[in-house]
């Protein structure tokens, strides 16, 4: 029984493609300056979750030509569920995940970020995020904002 699995996982389908060796990370991320503006050479490329035969929507982040990141979520019409943000270690702290959340704003009426770790609160907070239910952190735009607060007022 355990050969014949064993012989299975070697049959397996080879694993997704993975991101560059840390090594190359670092050298594209020390000439990428600190200061960049990240708003003129970032872009997104969404892999939809029906042409990888996937659960959920993939979205590479790119500086240029070099992959700095990606996106797990879910688009449902107007609504996106981010399930993870990976901005890779080279590239942390250079302002990539802001401004992806940034685009989504601007591409989306609501946004949740599910299930949000402790550690990242803050930065769900600072880009504007009202804490939902189980962990979950909710943007909604503006429109939506405006009607909540029209909807709510005292009489």
């Amino acid at each position: 029984m355990r050969a014949a699995f064993r012989k299975s996982l070697s049959r397996a389908a080879t694993p997704p493609r993975q991101p560059p060796p840390r090594d190359a990370l670092q050298s594209v991320g020390d000439s990428i300056c600190r200061g960049a503006n990240v708003t003129d050479e970032l872009t997104f490329t969404l892999l939809p979750r029906q042409q990888q035969g996937s659960n959920y929507d993939w979205m590479n982040i790119d500086f240029g030509d070099t992959r700095v990141g990606k996106v797990r979520g879910v688009i449902d019409g107007n609504t996106l569920t981010i399930n993870s943000i990976n901005i890779f270690p080279a590239f942390e702290r250079r302002g990539y995940a802001t401004k992806t959340i940034q685009m989504f704003k601007a591409t989306f009426d609501t946004i949740v970020a599910d299930r949000v770790r402790y550690t990242a609160v803050g930065f769900w907070q600072k880009m504007g995020f009202d804490c939902g239910q189980r962990g979950a952190y909710v943007w909604r735009g503006r429109q939506q904002q405006a009607f909540r607060r029209e909807s709510h007022r005292p009489e």
